[in-house]
């Protein structure tokens, strides 16, 4: 899962063109497995943030409470997949400015998420970057740049420098370095987070 409030960072034609085979992938599913088997929701999540990248928030807000509400009643609040489908659901709730929502049910799958799988799991830090992005925009911006300074330690070691999500944690740390006033921290890594011809916005 990437963090929330996802930008375009391709043209909308490839947006158009991942959401046209995901779509066709989750009938595959349906067909040849059910609806509410895990590769037919997971692709329903990767469906969702498909069309959030794509500036749909609205449709993703609604793909994503849907997709949220059946793995939690088919897998149970504890399994993996509803808490991938939580997180998923928060970042679209924090795109259309339902920040409070999205806070209290984001602080609760990120602490789960920790303590179940560790800080290093790839879920778990996506669920940190997450919250922090909306802790910077709610006034909390000293929680916010510690949780995007975690995220972004965990994923070089994880990830490697150049990774795209290293890059998006990158990118989400100097976003709340700039709301801080660290200024020059924040150009500095907006300068790492450019490759040719390309930025990885995301914060």
């Amino acid at each position: 899962m990437k963090s929330l409030a996802t930008r375009p960072t391709a043209p909308l034609g490839e947006y158009e063109k991942s959401i046209t085979q995901y779509q066709m992938a989750i009938s595959f599913f349906q067909v040849g497995k059910g609806k509410n088997h895990v590769d037919t929701l997971t692709t329903k999540l990767e469906l969702t943030s498909a069309v959030l990248a794509a500036g749909n928030s609205a449709e993703a807000v609604e793909l994503s409470e849907q997709t949220y509400d059946t793995v939690k009643s088919e897998y149970g609040p504890e399994h993996l997949l509803t808490l991938s489908a939580t997180n998923a659901f928060c970042k679209s709730l924090e795109s259309v400015g339902r920040h409070h929502e999205a806070k209290v049910l984001l602080e609760t799958v990120y602490h789960h998420l920790y303590d179940t799988w560790g800080e290093r799991h790839p879920t778990t830090m996506s669920a940190s970057s997450n919250l922090a992005s909306i802790y910077r925009r709610t006034g909390r911006i000293h929680e916010a740049v510690q949780l995007n300074q975690q995220a972004l330690v965990l994923a070089e070691e994880v990830h490697g420098t150049g990774h795209p999500s290293t890059l998006s944690y990158l990118h989400n740390l100097a976003a709340s370095y700039s709301v801080a006033g660290r200024s020059n921290e924040a150009v500095e890594l907006y300068a790492r987070a450019i490759e040719p011809g390309r930025l990885r916005h995301t914060g």
